[in-house]
C-alpha cells in the first residue's frame, strides 16, 4: 500500500500491443441460425430445452383444444349416416340383346365429364326439391327438429350469422327454399376414385330419416334419369322417321332416273373390257406422274450444271472414279510440295510427281465431262420418254372418254341409289333400337349398394375425437413454443454462445437456491439477502459442488484465455442490466483470491453501484473520488473478510461517468493497481444502454461478457460484441449466469456431479 502513496499521478498509462484488441481468427460474425451441421441428437435437445422451457404454453394450448373438443363431442347430438351407392354407365351406352358395349373402347376424358356432370345433378337443388316434396320435408317433425351442434360450433355458427342479422332487411325467407338448403347441407356425394361409382351420403340426428332421405334420393335421380332417356329416345325416333320418309322418296328417284338412263343408253352392266381399259388408264397415269417427278429433279440439276464446270462438279454426281483421283490428286500435291521445300523444284523426283500430277488432272477433267456428257443424255432421254408418254395417255384419256362416259354416269347413279338404300337400312335399325330403348325400364343408372339403416352413430367418435384433439393441441402448442422460441431467441447453451458470436464459453453458472446460515451472512458484512444468496456460498466455502466447481471452471478459463499469460486485468459486463454480472464479478474475484492471488474488485459501476452494499461498506468512499481528483488512490481501498481479496467500491455516483472512466487518472489507476495486486476484476455497466464499458473495455487486458440464461437474446450479445470490437476490446469469452440446475442445458452436470458441500 505504501507504494501507492509514493505513485505520482501523471504516469502515463501502460502501452499495450494493438494485436491484442483485433479480433481473435476464425471468429466471425455467425448468425444464429447459422448451422455447421444438422444432427439428430442436435434436433432432440432443442426440442427437449424448448418443451421444457415452453411447458406451460404446450400444456394451455393442448388442454384449450382437447378442452373444446370434448366440449364439442359431449354437447352435440349423435349422427348417423345412411350411404346408398349407384354405378354411371357410360353415357349412350344402354344395354340391349343385340348392341355390342366395350369399356375399353369408350374415352376416359369423355366417361369422367359425364360423371362429374351426374354428380352435380344429384348435388343440385331441382333434385333436392324433389326429394323434400316427395317425403313432405316442410311438415315432417322429424326433419324440422334440428340437432344440436355443439356449444362450440353453435357459438361459430352465431358468430357467422351475427353480420346476417344485423344487415337482414327484415323479409321472411322461403319455407321451400330453407327446406332445401337444410336438406342440402347434410348430403354428400363422393366418387368412388378411379372409378364409376358414386356414394350418397346422408347424415341425420334420425336414422329412419337418413335412411328415407338417402333411399329417396337414388329414387327420384333414378327416375329421372330414365325419364330423360325416354324423352330423348321418343325424339331421336321422330326425328329418324322423318328422315327416313326422305330417304324414301330418294331412294325411289335415284331408282327410276338409273332405270331411265340406262334404257336411253343401253348399258346393260360394265363389261370387262371397259375395266380393263380403266386400269390401263391409271396405269398410264401414274407412269407419266413418276415420269414428270424425275424429269423435274433432272431439270433442277441440268439448271446446276449449266454454272458448274468440271472442276466445280456436284457431289451427287461424283463417281467412285471420280472420288480416287481426286484423293489420288490431293496425294500427289502433297508429296510435290513436300519435295519442293525439301530438294528444289529441279530434283527428278519432284519432276516425277509433277508429271504425274498432269496426268492425273487430265484423266479427271476427262472423267468429270464424261460424267456431264451422261447427266445431260439421260436428261434428254427422260424427257423424250416423257413426252411420249404424255402423249399416249392423252390419246387414252379421249379414247377412255368417249367410250366410258355413258359408263361411268351409270356407274355414279348406280352407286347413289346404292347408298341410299344402305343408309335407309341403317336408319331402320336404329330406329327399332330406340323404339325397344324408350320402352325399356333400364336407364344409366345401377342401384349396386341399396341404403341400409344405419345401426350406430356416425358422429362423434368421442375416444378418437379426444385423442386426436389432444395430439393436435400438443402439436399446436410445439408450433407456438417453436414461434415464440424464434421471436425471441435467447442463449441456453455454450453452444448458442458459439453459433451466435463466434467466440469462446467460459463457463456456465448454475442458480443458487438455498437458505443461508447467520455465519455466511456475517462473512459479508451487509448486503440484500438476494445478494447475499448468490455471493455467500462461494465467499464462505459452503456453495453445493455445482455452483463451486462452475466458478473454478470459469477461474481456470480465465487464466488459460490467453497465451502469454493470464489477463491482469478483467472486465465484466453485459448487454443488458439484470443478466447477473456484479454477481459474476464478484465470485470470480472470490475464486481467484481463493487460489492464493491478491485480488482486487473494483466497482466501475458508477451509475448504479452495488458491491459496497454487497460487502457492507460505507457509501461515499470509492474510485469516483479519485478519478474526480478529490481524493488518493490508496484511501479508497478496504479489505474484506475473504483472504487475498480487496474491494474498491463506486462511491459517489457523479454526473458524468464516461468522462471520468476515460480520462487518463483511470489509465494511471489501472497502472498502479496493476502494479499492486495479481488480478483486478472491474464490475462496469451493460454495455448497450451506456458507453461506460464500451470506454473501459481498451483499458482492460480482457473483457467477460455475462448473459442471463434464457434471458439474453441473441442479438443483444451481437450488439453488444460489435460494441466492444469497434473500439479495439478484446472479449475473452462469455458466461451463461443462473442457469436453472433442472433445465436440459445443464441437466448432463447433475449426473456428473455429487449434491455435496465444496471442501
Amino acid at each position: 500500500m505504501s507504494q501507492l502513496i509514493r505513485r505520482t499521478e501523471n504516469v502515463p498509462s501502460p502501452s499495450r500491443d494493438p494485436q491484442d484488441f483485433r479480433p481473435q481468427a476464425g471468429a466471425a460474425r455467425l448468425g444464429w441460425d447459422d448451422r455447421e451441421e444438422i444432427s439428430l441428437p442436435g434436433m432432440l435437445q432443442f426440442v427437449r430445452r424448448l418443451v421444457w422451457r415452453r411447458a406451460w404454453l404446450i400444456l394451455l394450448v393442448a388442454a384449450v383444444v382437447t378442452g373444446t373438443a370434448g366440449l364439442q363431442v359431449l354437447t352435440m347430438s349423435p349422427l348417423y349416416k345412411a350411404t346408398a351407392r349407384i354405378q354411371i354407365l357410360p353415357d349412350g351406352s344402354l344395354v340391349l340383346p343385340y348392341q355390342e358395349v366395350s369399356d375399353a373402347t369408350v374415352d376416359f376424358l369423355a366417361t369422367e365429364a359425364y360423371v362429374q356432370t351426374q354428380k352435380k345433378i344429384l348435388e343440385g337443388r331441382a333434385l333436392a326439391g324433389q326429394v323434400a316434396q316427395r317425403l313432405d320435408l316442410a311438415r315432417s317433425p322429424e326433419f324440422q327438429s334440428q340437432p344440436h351442434p355443439g356449444i362450440p360450433l353453435s357459438w361459430l355458427k352465431a358468430l357467422r350469422q351475427a353480420p346476417k342479422v344485423l344487415f337482414s332487411d327484415g323479409s321472411q325467407p322461403d319455407p321451400a327454399a330453407t327446406t332445401i338448403d337444410t336438406l342440402m347441407e347434410s348430403l354428400e356425394i363422393r366418387q368412388v376414385l378411379g372409378t364409376r361409382l358414386l356414394d350418397v351420403d346422408y347424415v341425420s340426428h334420425d336414422p329412419n330419416l337418413a335412411y328415407e332421405i338417402a333411399d329417396s334420393f337414388v329414387q327420384e335421380y333414378t327416375a329421372l334419369e330414365l325419364t330423360h332417356w325416354r324423352e330423348v329416345a321418343e325424339k331421336t325416333a321422330g326425328f329418324l322417321r322423318s328422315r327416313m320418309g326422305e330417304l324414301r322418296q330418294a331412294i325411289e328417284a335415284s331408282e327410276a332416273k338409273l332405270n331411265d338412263f340406262a334404257r336411253e343408253k343401253g348399258i346393260l352392266t360394265l363389261d370387262e373390257g371397259q375395266e380393263i381399259s380403266l386400269r390401263k388408264l391409271g396405269d398410264l397415269s401414274e407412269q407419266v406422274t413418276q415420269l414428270r417427278a424425275r424429269l423435274t429433279a433432272l431439270e433442277a440439276r441440268q439448271e446446276v450444271l449449266k454454272s458448274a464446270g468440271p472442276d466445280s462438279l456436284p457431289m451427287n454426281l461424283r463417281t467412285e472414279t471420280i472420288i480416287d483421283l481426286e484423293n489420288k490428286l490431293y496425294q500427289l500435291k502433297q508429296q510435290e510440295a513436300s519435295l519442293s521445300a525439301r530438294f528444289g523444284r529441279n530434283w527428278p523426283a519432284r519432276l516425277q510427281t509433277e508429271h504425274e500430277l498432269a496426268e492425273v488432272r487430265a484423266q479427271l477433267r476427262q472423267e468429270r465431262e464424261g460424267v456431264l456428257k451422261q447427266a445431260g443424255q439421260e436428261y434428254l432421254t427422260v424427257q423424250k420418254n416423257y413426252q411420249q408418254l404424255a402423249a399416249q395417255l392423252e390419246r387414252e384419256t379421249r379414247k377412255a372418254n368417249k367410250a366410258g362416259e355413258d359408263l361411268l354416269q351409270y356407274s355414279l347413279l348406280r352407286s347413289e341409289a346404292q347408298g341410299n338404300k344402305d343408309l335407309h337400312a341403317a336408319l331402320l335399325q336404329r330406329l327399332k333400337e330406340v323404339t325397344l330403348t324408350s320402352s325399356s325400364e333400364v336407364g344409366n343408372v345401377r342401384l349396386i349398394e341399396p341404403v341400409g339403416l344405419p345401426r350406430s352413430p356416425y358422429w362423434p367418435r368421442k375416444a378418437n375425437v379426444l385423442m386426436i384433439a389432444c395430439a393436435v393441441g400438443l402439436l399446436f402448442g410445439l408450433g407456438a413454443a417453436i414461434v415464440m422460441e424464434s421471436m425471441g431467441k435467447v442463449v441456453e447453451t455454450p453452444e448458442d454462445v458459439e453459433r451466435c458470436l463466434g467466440i469462446a464459453c467460459l463457463g456456465s453458472i448454475p442458480q443458487f437456491r438455498r437458505a443461508l446460515h447467520l455465519d455466511e451472512v456475517q462473512a459479508l458484512g451487509g448486503g440484500s439477502p438476494q445478494q447475499k444468496a448468490q455471493v455467500a456460498p462461494i465467499a464462505t466455502g459452503t456453495a453445493d459442488a455445482l455452483g463451486w466447481e462452475a466458478y473454478r471452471s470459469l477461474r481456470t478459463a480465465l487464466l488459460l484465455s490467453s497465451s502469454g499469460g493470464p489477463p491482469q486485468t478483467m472486465m465484466v459486463t453485459s448487454a443488458l442490466a439484470g443478466e447477473g454480472k456484479t454477481v459474476t464479478a464478484v465470485n470470480t474475484a472470490i475464486s481467484l483470491a481463493q487460489a492464493g492471488i491478491r485480488t482486487l474488485l473494483v466497482d466501475l459501476d458508477l451509475r448504479k453501484p452495488q458491491i459496497a452494499s454487497i460487502f457492507g461498506l460505507e457509501e461515499g468512499s470509492g474510485i469516483s473520488l479519485y478519478l474526480s481528483g478529490h481524493a488518493q488512490l490508496h484511501s479508497q481501498l478496504h479489505s474484506t473478510a475473504i483472504p487475498n481479496l480487496s474491494v474498491l467500491p463506486a462511491g459517489l455516483m457523479p454526473p458524468n461517468p464516461a468522462e471520468l472512466i476515460g480520462s487518463d487518472r483511470m489509465d494511471l489507476a489501472l497502472k498502479l493497481l496493476g502494479e499492486a495486486f495479481g488480478a483486478i476484476v472491474i464490475d462496469s455497466p451493460p454495455v448497450l444502454p451506456v458507453t461506460d464499458a464500451v470506454v473501459l473495455s481498451p483499458k482492460v487486458d480482457g473483457v467477460i461478457l455475462v448473459a442471463g440464461w434464457a434471458r439474453t437474446s441473441a442479438d443483444s450479445l451481437r450488439r453488444a460484441k460489435g460494441a466492444l470490437w469497434s473500439v479495439g476490446g478484446r472479449i475473452l469469452g462469455v458466461v451463461i449466469n443462473s442457469i436453472k440446475s433442472r433445465s436440459p442445458s445443464y441437466g448432463h452436470y447433475m449426473t456428473s456431479y455429487p449434491r455435496s458441500k465444496a471442501s
